[in-house]
């Protein structure tokens, strides 16, 4: 035989005939008894530390070495990159050929970089490049930030930031 359900519903009537769960009843949920627990920590998930990549990413670019070494060891192999002027790339694939065509375009003459700036789910680095366009001849200083979001211990995506005077539209076809 089956058991009854002792539980009474909601809105099942009492023996007077009226309805019990009244709006404004002198008992709280649970839900609205505890604070909201502010500030609360955040966290990228497991495995490699934001700061950890941000060091090695710092130490990758003091070396000189390729792009490729960097993304191996500390990106996900789908990450998303995105340029100031809206475009974006997903995947080491997608992401070394744009690296290798805009190379292509241009004379790299010095970079330098600042930082890193950590935080929470993530971290910054601020360049400052003296390049040519190939095409125009044309020699211009640019300078970006870097924004690189850390899921799980792996950068997961990397946006480029472009400094945009007040004077004037920043110059898209410039990005790296």
């Amino acid at each position: 035989m089956a058991k009854k359900n002792k539980k009474p519903q909601k809105d099942a009537k009492k023996k007077d005939g009226k309805k019990s769960g009244k709006k404004g009843s002198e008992k709280k949920s649970k839900k609205t008894d505890k604070a909201p627990k502010n500030p609360r920590p955040i966290s990228t998930g497991k495995g490699t530390s934001v700061a950890e990549i941000a060091a090695a990413t710092m130490a990758h670019l003091r070396s000189g070495k390729p792009d490729s070494e960097l993304w191996a060891a500390h990106f996900s192999s789908k990450f998303m990159s995105i340029e100031g002027s809206g475009q974006g790339w997903k995947g080491v694939k997608a992401v070394t050929k744009k690296c290798e065509e805009w190379v292509g375009q241009h004379t790299i003459h010095s970079v330098n970089f600042e930082g890193p700036y950590v935080g929470a789910t993530g971290f910054a680095v601020k360049y400052t490049l003296d390049v040519t366009n190939n095409a125009s001849g044309q020699r211009f200083t640019m300078s970006e930030v870097g924004v690189y979001t850390v899921e799980k211990g792996k950068v997961v995506q990397e946006e480029f930031m472009y400094f945009c005077p007040t004077d004037g539209p920043a110059d898209a076809s410039a990005s790296t």
